[in-house]
């Protein structure tokens, strides 16, 4: 009789050919090679002032930043500023002195000694160091649950496309890291391996110490510890009705939920361990209330909106998405958001019930506003995956094994495609341009969009009086000056009451600025040239008291010239006449990595101020390389349309060209689109004017 040699059991993931395995293992690696490079940008932050400024002051004086009294109109009282509503987590003290709780203090430190010792390339270094702890964390989970290497590849893509919005030095980034952290410490429970330690008790408050005073997100760490504590009380209430469930469960169960209780009662004691206690504590609470109160997260609703509405990132995520802007960062919100619903049923059906509630609760967090979608993606996506992961493996159990590996393969293999395609689009910045993002990769200032040289310029030419900016440029604008300005807003709306924001809001819009201007003397104007802005771009730039002396694609600096700056507005004034524009496409395209970008940034800019042959000038040889857009060549015909009359009506032949030449900007703008609606009527108006030409007749069209 031949004797039978025992088998040994073979491990699942030794049972995939060597070639399969190398392929999922190569569809990971260049999932994260995608992440981190899709992490490493430019800074272009409008928020980082602020938080430079908080920590510059704290290592001055030694003091935490709580109020700002060089945000000029916080002196305001009635009838200008409702003393009565102020924002969450604020307050008067005695004085009259408005304070908030500064919920990222610790951040700020960290980012100031970041900057001050690497300078912008150290914090955009900083986010992808970051990005890459996430990544590792949620590998290390997916790979403990045993999650398919091809499904982890997947979602790192979906992580990462999802959470990029937020891929900047904000403090919320360090915030992600610590609560996948938090997450990870209440696995064991989640697993049902036993009975959580107490070294993972001792780490999840440490944990949530740390994070209280790094950023606001520290309720959901709350949030999570409260999901498996229900869980464990929910089993032994269950066991107990049903009278089942063996002893040594029921056991762990009980010591489960003593000791996650304790940790839910530390770390809610954790929360009042910060510089403002029960204020800072209460922050995320109150900010939440403050929100539902106002519907600020709401798209469209009737009636006169919050201030805080203008906000993009407190938008309702699937308000954000539209088919017109759809973007691969859309498509990995949608796939999250379905991932956290289909998870969530698998966990019911498996009588997982912390981990359903965990993927609703985080599903509804991803839900409410789009700046929540980021550090809502880094803890769905491992829960999901684990959460299908039985469902999958009984789909996949009906199907021929070869069949599984081949599908394997294949989805390996696209992942790898994708992932190198939208690597090579990162580092050519091609894929940003391709979503009309205003991201590039790189390390540094992104010097298109963030204003340092606009501050540089302030800095050199030290013009004198109050300068205003909008809310955007507030907080760089104020660091980035020396000595620092004064400025009438800061982008940490927590910093000043509502009714501040909505008056400079409106200011900016260019509603009774002049009132403004004499109320607070101001003699400096530095703001975006953007839509926000363009009524007062437009306006300044055509109004004989204001000299243009500073101009780039994205921001404007005027001079009062009647003021004390009046011989260097006179010196610097920038005019239709004087713009030298060879020289100025020149310096443009120097500011960006793609020369044409900026390019047409610029053209943009000069037709938010209506310098049509300035438009006419930068457009008309970039504009015929650029991805056919109807909204573009409409504007180019606008322009040469508007410059057309202004000729005619100088008596210049030249207008004639002029006309033909938006008549083709129009024809290109329909054939692009037939149904757009703007390009049909002003092809239509145009060839009503060159007819009436023809006889004799100039039909001037209002503005």
């Amino acid at each position: 009789m031949t004797r039978q040699v025992p088998v040994k059991p073979v491990s699942t993931r030794s049972v995939l050919p060597l070639f399969a395995r190398v392929v999922s293992l190569a569809a990971v690696g260049a999932a994260c090679v995608f992440a981190l490079l899709l992490s490493l940008r430019l800074v272009n932050s409008s928020d980082l002032g602020y938080h430079l400024a908080y920590g510059e002051q704290f290592f001055s004086t030694g003091r935490l930043v709580d109020t700002c009294p060089y945000i000029y109109t916080l002196a305001e009282g009635p009838p200008l500023v409702d003393r009565s509503k102020i924002g969450p987590g604020c307050w008067y003290d005695a004085g009259g002195v408005y304070h908030f709780a500064n919920a990222n203090w610790l951040s700020q430190l960290v980012i100031t000694v970041l900057y001050r010792w690497g300078g912008a390339a150290a914090m955009s270094w900083m986010v992808t160091a970051v990005v890459a702890v996430l990544l590792a964390l949620c590998l290390w989970m997916m790979w403990r649950l045993v999650v398919p290497a091809t499904a982890a590849a997947a979602g790192v893509l979906v992580m990462a496309l999802a959470a990029q919005g937020r891929f900047q030095p904000r403090p919320e980034i360090l915030g992600y890291a610590l609560l996948v952290v938090q997450l990870y410490l209440l696995l064991a429970v989640l697993r049902g391996r036993g009975v959580i330690s107490w070294k993972a008790l001792a780490g999840g408050v440490i944990v949530q110490l740390v994070i209280v005073n790094v950023h606001s997100y520290f309720l959901l760490g709350l949030a999570m510890t409260t999901a498996v504590l229900a869980d464990q009380l929910v089993r032994l209430a269950w066991w107990r009705l049903a009278r089942q469930g063996d002893l040594p469960a029921r056991q762990t169960a009980r010591r489960n939920s003593a000791r996650l209780g304790v940790l839910l009662a530390a770390q809610t004691a954790a929360c009042l361990v910060n510089p403002w206690t029960w204020r800072l504590a209460l922050l995320p609470v109150e900010t939440l209330g403050f929100l539902a109160k106002y519907d600020i997260t709401a798209t469209k609703f009737p009636g006169v909106r919050h201030p805080w509405s203008a906000i993009a990132e407190f938008t309702n995520t699937l308000g954000t998405i539209t088919w017109d802007s759809f973007s691969p960062m859309s498509c990995a919100i949608l796939v999250l958001l379905a991932l956290a619903g289909v998870g969530c049923l698998a966990a019911l059906a498996g009588r997982r019930w912390g981990l359903a509630m965990i993927l609703a609760g985080m599903g509804a967090v991803s839900l409410s506003m789009l700046r929540n979608a980021a550090p809502a993606s880094f803890l769905i996506v491992p829960m999901a995956l684990w959460a299908l992961s039985p469902a999958a493996g009984r789909a996949a159990g009906r199907f021929r094994p070869a069949t599984i590996r081949i599908a394997g393969l294949a989805v390996s293999g696209i992942i790898v495609l994708l992932s190198v395609y939208w690597s090579v689009g990162v580092v050519t910045n091609r894929f940003y341009v391709k979503d009309e993002s205003a991201e590039r990769f790189g390390a540094g200032f992104n010097r298109l969009h963030f204003p340092l040289e606009a501050a540089e310029w302030i800095n050199e030419h030290k013009p004198v009086g109050r300068m205003w900016t909008d809310f955007n440029l507030s907080s760089d604008l104020y660091y980035f000056t020396r000595p620092h300005r004064d400025v009438p807003i800061l982008t940490n709306t927590w910093a000043f009451p509502p009714d501040v924001m909505r008056m400079v809001l409106d200011h900016i819009a260019g509603l009774d600025f002049e009132a403004m201007r004499r109320r607070y003397d101001i003699e400096i104007v530095a703001v975006e040239n953007g839509i926000t802005a363009e009524v007062l771009v437009r306006t300044f730039s055509n109004d004989p008291n204001w000299a243009l002396v500073y101009l780039s694609p994205c921001h404007v600096i005027f001079l009062r010239k009647d003021g004390p700056n009046a011989q260097l507005a006179r010196r610097y004034q920038i005019t239709t006449e004087n713009l030298d524009l060879a020289a100025y496409r020149q310096r443009v395209r120097e500011l960006d990595p793609l020369g044409d970008e900026a390019i047409f940034a610029a053209g943009i800019a000069f037709n938010r101020m209506r310098w049509d042959s300035q438009v006419i000038g930068l457009l008309e040889d970039v504009l015929p390389d650029r991805k056919p857009n109807c909204l573009e060549w409409n504007m180019l015909g606008v322009c040469y349309g508007r410059r057309a009359v202004r000729r005619i009506q100088a008596g210049d032949s030249a207008g004639a060209e002029d006309m033909n030449k938006a008549l083709q900007c129009f024809e290109r703008a329909v054939s692009i689109q037939g149904d757009y609606d703007k390009g049909l009527q002003n092809l239509r108006l145009v060839r009503r004017q060159i007819e009436s030409l023809q006889q004799g007749v100039l039909l001037v069209p209002k503005e």
